[in-house]
């Protein structure tokens, strides 16, 4: 993994935490490795929810940005996808110190800055000395006077397909075992996002296969109507209810049927699939 000013610490978890009580009543403390896995298994589980949720993928992309700052300490946390004209990344997600999705980086050339380097590079750009490390920015003082020690960025990537690219600033350093963390779940949060993809483009197929006003018939490889939008109940007189699941062979006359089965024609069509 690529590491740009990366220094690896134990643990940005204060070692004087204290937690459950042994059986004579004393508090025990927590080491702060245990206190560090308990917090990283936090995140994990907490994205990994959100991304089999229901609802809009700028919902689950904000629990996601929610749960980096909730359980890794994170100052804030930002998910931006990439756009339709591969020219922009557009942030969908916000939490923490600044949760407003309309700022000056809602919306990034491929490119500029750092996030835009990260997407552009396909790499991650890790550090805990953001301050020194100077990304590429309009404001290189800002790490500094916003006491900002670290920044772990990910380009997010399903297959060799770029989708967006997130981000966490902390006030402390991070661990090898947070980065790896949110490297592990930026493949899943990648995934995620082309799945909802997926599902958005599929959803607006149906809406204009319903809308048309072509009937519009489809059918399984052994000829069995599997959907019937209003139109083609319109045209042929069936319901959907009535046509799905039946023999595309209903839709013709019998007349029609007759002269094609004679023809060994509805064979070579189911055939031929």
């Amino acid at each position: 993994m690529f590491r740009h000013g990366y220094n690896p610490v134990r643990s940005p978890f204060p070692e004087n935490l204290t937690g459950g009580r042994s059986a004579v009543g004393h508090d025990v403390p927590i080491a702060a490795e245990r206190r560090e896995q308990i917090a990283v298994a936090s995140f994990v589980r907490a994205v990994s929810l959100a991304l089999v949720q229901a609802g809009s993928a700028r919902d689950m992309l904000q629990a996601c940005a929610e749960a980096m700052v909730e359980h890794l300490a994170g100052a804030f946390a930002r998910i931006w996808t990439l756009d339709d004209s591969e020219q922009f990344l557009l942030l969908q997600a916000s939490a923490g110190l600044y949760t407003q999705i309309d700022n000056p980086y809602s919306r990034i050339p491929f490119g500029d800055h750092t996030i835009g380097t990260i997407a552009r590079d396909r790499k991650p750009f890790l550090t805990n000395t953001l301050a020194t490390d100077r990304p590429a920015s309009n404001h290189p003082e800002w790490p500094e006077r916003e006491t900002m020690a670290a920044l772990a960025g990910y380009p997010l990537i399903v297959e060799t397909r770029l989708v967006g690219v997130m981000a966490m600033f902390a006030r402390h350093p991070l661990s090898a075992a947070t980065l790896d963390a949110l490297g592990i779940m930026a493949l899943g949060i990648a995934s995620a996002i082309q799945r909802k993809r997926a599902d958005a483009a599929v959803s607006m197929l149906a809406a204009i296969v319903q809308s048309s006003d072509d009937a519009i018939v489809s059918s399984s490889i052994d000829g069995t109507i599997n959907s019937f939008n209003p139109s083609a109940e319109r045209l042929f007189g069936y319901s959907a209810q009535e046509a799905i699941g039946q023999p595309v062979s209903i839709l013709y006359p019998l007349d029609q049927v007759a002269a094609m089965v004679a023809a060994g024609y509805m064979e070579k069509m189911q055939a031929e699939g």
